[in-house]
């Protein structure tokens, strides 16, 4: 399962001018991922096994939307390989790693640090595990039935700036647009 989530928090009526929380980073870019991914898919050569590419809503609101599916799922979860949620495809840039939310929470790390690796590119825990990410997103639904679950993310250790300015373009999209109408 390719997943990503499409709901935002609405609008907030007591601000000035622009009022409505879009989501273009969280998650419109997550939906154009597992669009872009469909696509790619359809135009080659078919995999042996079926696919699934879920745009989930109610992420926002509690998980809901992934809540219901993992109580209604299409095909079988005991049958459902791997899930892979995008949510968030937002990068500063060309980076020297990769993050995984949850790192050695699944076997599909290894799938990971294999293609990092192809890459030169090195697989990094995550830098704020203060804030528990990998159990705040839809995946983990998944994760908790069985399915094994991979939550990745751009890393920070920047090719132009360094770790330093991965770290300070995180922290000023944290403060300045994730969760606020400038998104």
């Amino acid at each position: 399962i390719y997943m990503g989530h499409w709901d935002h928090l609405g609008t907030d009526t007591s601000l000035t001018g622009d009022q409505i929380y879009n989501g273009a980073s969280d998650n419109a870019t997550g939906i154009a991922g597992i669009l872009a991914l469909a696509g790619k898919f359809v135009a080659g050569q078919r995999p042996e096994r079926s696919l699934v590419f879920l745009a989930l809503t109610a992420e926002e609101s509690g998980l809901l939307g992934s809540k219901y599916y993992c109580e209604h799922p299409v095909y079988p979860l005991a049958l459902t390989a791997a899930v892979l949620n995008i949510d968030m495809l937002v990068s500063a840039g060309q980076s020297r790693d990769v993050i995984i939310f949850g790192k050695g929470k699944s076997e599909l790390d290894g799938y990971v640090q294999r293609a990092a690796a192809k890459l030169d590119m090195v697989v990094s825990a995550d830098p704020w595990p203060e804030q528990n990410i990998f159990y705040r997103s839809d995946h983990i639904n998944f994760a908790r039935r069985g399915v094994p679950a991979l939550f990745m993310t751009a890393g920070v250790d920047l090719l132009a700036q360094g770790r330093a300015g991965g770290l300070d373009f995180t922290d000023r999209f944290l403060k300045n647009t994730y969760h606020s109408v400038n998104d």
